[in-house]
């Protein structure tokens, strides 16, 4: 688990680093919006712990930026009581909103639930971005779907009024397209990045 710790106070960085100390977990302290943001491109994938209170930006304002640049999950700290912070922080899209002071199990559970869903939030990006790379015809569609159904290459043609030799040659530019070995491989990648919405339900 990775952890981004964002807080002007080098006191609270300290206490928050040393709860999660010893969970298998790796941490980075900023010390303030403008430090964060600008490592942000670079940064791996990692629960980001945000204190609402920053004096350079706002940390609602903080919040919009992460989640328009990166899938990460985004736990808003809060050391006052006004619950517009709450409701502001999730319409934001933060994950979690916790109150100063919390204790150490309320931390590790809340970024253990961030982490998980960080994860989930990276591979579908990643997923949707390898998707949007590939480009295949109506056609070609046609044919992978018949393709994840398990149809032979005769039985497609005559479903599809085609001749053996295009259908061939359709499925030829699909594993190309797709960067498959073989049929069984496109059938994986295309359940894998949903190209195929029907394809996808079959898995």
């Amino acid at each position: 688990m990775r952890v981004y710790i964002i807080d002007d106070d080098p006191l609270i960085r300290r206490m928050i680093a040393r709860m999660i100390a010893g969970e298998e977990a790796q941490w980075e302290e900023f010390g303030s919006a403008a430090a964060f943001l600008e490592a942000l491109d670079t940064l791996p994938i990692g629960c980001v712990l945000l204190d609402i209170g920053l004096p350079d930006q706002h940390g609602l304002e903080v919040l919009n930026r992460i989640v328009a640049r990166r899938p990460f999950p985004v736990v808003m700290v809060s050391g006052s009581s006004d619950v517009n912070d709450a409701i502001g922080s999730f319409r934001g899209g933060a994950m979690h909103f916790i109150r100063k002071p919390f204790s150490r199990q309320q931390l590790l559970d809340t970024l253990a639930e961030a982490w998980t869903v960080g994860l989930e939030r990276t591979a579908a990006a990643e997923r949707e971005a390898a998707a949007g790379r590939i480009r295949l015809t109506a056609r070609e569609k046609t044919v992978l779907e018949a393709m994840t159904r398990g149809h032979q290459t005769k039985l497609t043609a005559w479903q599809l009024g085609l001749s053996v030799r295009t259908v061939e040659m359709h499925r030829s530019n699909i594993l190309t397209k797709l960067g498959a070995r073989n049929v069984a491989h496109a059938v994986a990648i295309t359940r894998s990045l949903h190209l195929l919405p029907e394809a996808a339900s079959l898995a």
